[in-house]
């Protein structure tokens, strides 16, 4: 760790020494309170430990599965690489480098195989590589611009020192080879081209064309062991003459149209994938406005700690497609009614979300015009055509009730629990995207009531949003308190008294105080596949807020030029967001004339 590395991890930790002596008081004082009240004393807690620290790994961890098989490379040519493509073979034209592919069927750790990415900036051939690819034994082939291939060549990327297998002529410079690689799994989806292209799957943008191909994942012994998972997923079975065992599509609205892509996939067979639950389906993120890659893993972090209903466990990847490194992605159990997702009755129960951006409110969707704001909504589940005049009786009966103003009657649809949960997410995480689209609330038949659940899309989240500056201290001009649903609910003492109880009584302070902690640990973690995605985009330099080109829509913007800069920014806004929250709950407790215990 270099020098300035080192200043900054003691700054923050600096930081967060004197935040905790700040809240100390307050949290021991609560502590001794309970523990009076209960007539116990604080005892030591017994620190849990990894299955990797625990030294009993053949009790939790699966029989790892075996890489497939692979060929011995031949001995690399006589005429080396880098000499190959400077001779001369039709006047004055070079052998230069049209493409540079890492061969599966050589390289144990790579099921298909990967192709290079040109740098002319840098004067590079990066090959990203999946997390199981020895890098100390790489074998590739070159293909020239005259379409001869030479190789294959088998070389040590795991060093800095460079041979001439590693140098290549590009068009009239010379190129090194360059190998990209982080611990981080690998998602690797293969499409058969000859039903739909990729070209074809990136063209619609109503996300109704479906590609369809084969998964492998990939996991390093390491992080198998710390998870307790396999080191290898695959969506086939095993019959060798079947193809195409899932259908990939794209997903997302304005994240469709930008340079990183979203998709979701499905499995023919269902997949315990990354220990997220057997599932044929999962949701691809691509978080392309969100460098640190953490912004949605954080959210769904808060969610998962507060207990939020269904929120999507998650896992950070490197993303592959047809041999091309698509860049750092999340991979998340998707929003749907099935085991092991949304698990409510499907027959009784209904899944809403709230969509701005649908546009067929017809038979699945509802658009209440009559209240100023945020109020469509889309039917997720039944949509079974004879259910649907039930559920758009229930839902207008619902907002009718949450814009009376009549206390009771919005006790009567409204479970404050779980929206108070939601609330928290949507607060801290300063979601610019809140009560807009991607909000999922289900209405449960055995109580009558709707339950906030399920949180998604935070790629325009902590800073990264339109509207007022990044810090704003303002309660009133949080987006989660002013819009939609969350204007007349805030209105609500039953529902304010919701959130004090959640702050102070069941965790909740806690919980967030906990949050900028976990930017640390992902920072470390998504380093190295974060460096491959910068490298893969081509560009170092973000703006905080995401477009500095729109001054209509902000009062201030950030610069970062690096991975760092930008982690750092992260985190100051996750201290923040910390102080913010106290701040607000205080400013509720006066207005409720609440007195915490603390």
């Amino acid at each position: 760790m270099n020098l300035l590395q080192k200043n900054k991890r003691l700054k923050r930790g600096l930081a967060a020494v004197l935040m905790l002596l700040l809240l100390l008081p307050m949290l021991f004082s609560c502590n001794s309170r309970e523990n009076e009240e209960e007539g116990t004393t604080t005892e030591e807690s017994t620190e849990t430990t990894t299955p990797a620290e625990s030294g009993k790994l053949e009790d939790v961890v699966p029989e790892f599965p075996s890489d497939p098989e692979k060929e011995t490379p031949p001995e690399n040519p006589e005429v080396s690489l880098y000499e190959w493509s400077q001779q001369v073979y039709s006047g004055t034209t070079k052998r230069g480098c049209k493409t540079i592919t890492v061969l599966a069927q050589y390289n144990k750790g790579l099921d298909y195989d990967v192709y290079c990415q040109k740098d002319t900036t840098t004067k590079q051939y990066y090959l990203y590589l999946p997390c199981r690819v020895d890098l100390s034994a790489v074998t590739y082939t070159v293909t020239h611009k005259d379409d001869t291939v030479s190789g294959p060549y088998t070389v040590d990327l795991s060093d800095t020192d460079i041979d001439d297998n590693e140098r290549v002529v590009g068009n009239s410079n010379s190129y090194v080879i360059v190998a990209k690689q982080s611990n981080l799994p690998t998602v690797m989806v293969q499409v058969d081209e000859q039903y739909v292209t990729i070209k074809e799957l990136n063209a619609d943008p109503d996300h109704k064309t479906y590609a369809y191909g084969d998964m492998v994942t990939t996991v390093t012994d390491e992080m198998a062991r710390e998870k307790g998972w396999s080191t290898r997923y695959e969506s086939k079975d095993t019959d060798p003459n079947k193809h195409c065992s899932l259908d990939i599509r794209g997903r997302g609205n304005t994240t469709w149209k930008l340079t990183k892509r979203p998709y979701q996939i499905r499995c023919e067979n269902d997949i315990d994938l990354l220990g997220m639950g057997r599932s044929g389906t999962y949701a691809i993120m691509a978080n392309y406005r969100d460098v640190t890659g953490a912004r949605t893993q954080l959210a769904m972090d808060l969610g998962i700690a507060l207990g939020l209903d269904y929120t999507s466990r998650h896992c950070q990847v490197d993303f592959f497609l047809n041999g091309t490194y698509m860049g750092m992605y999340v991979i998340m159990e998707k929003v749907e009614v099935a085991p092991n997702r949304v698990e409510i009755d499907e027959d009784v129960d209904i899944l809403f979300e709230v969509d701005q951006y649908y546009a067929e409110q017809g038979e699945f969707g509802v658009n209440l015009q009559k209240y100023e704001g945020q109020c469509r909504f889309r039917i997720h589940s039944p949509t079974d055509p004879g259910t649907s005049a039930r559920s758009k009786r229930i839902i207008t009966s619902a907002i009718d009730a949450l814009f009376s103003g009549d206390e009771k009657r919005f006790l009567e649809w409204f479970d404050l629990e779980s929206w108070a949960k939601a609330c928290f997410v949507q607060l801290y995480t300063m979601n610019n995207d809140a009560y807009h689209g991607s909000f999922y609330f289900y209405y449960s038949n055995e109580d009558g009531k709707m339950h906030a659940c399920c949180p998604w899309d935070f790629d325009w989240s902590f800073g990264v949003a339109y509207g007022k500056d990044a810090l704003s201290q303002d309660p009133l001009t949080c987006n989660w308190t002013s819009r939609g649903v969350a204007k007349p609910m805030m209105e609500y003492k039953a529902f304010q008294m919701a959130l004090l109880k959640l702050y102070y009584e069941q965790g909740g302070r806690e919980i967030i105080a906990g949050m900028p902690d976990r930017v640390e640990a992902y920072e470390e973690e998504n380093y190295l596949s974060a460096q491959m995605n910068i490298t893969m985009l081509g560009t170092n330099v973000y703006y905080y807020p995401s477009a500095k080109q729109s001054p209509v829509y902000y009062t201030s913007y950030k610069e970062v030029t690096d991975y760092t800069s930008a982690v750092d920014f992260l985190y100051n806004i996750c201290r923040a967001r910390v102080r913010f929250m106290e701040n607000y709950m205080q400013q509720i407790s006066i207005w409720c004339k609440y007195e915490p215990n603390v």
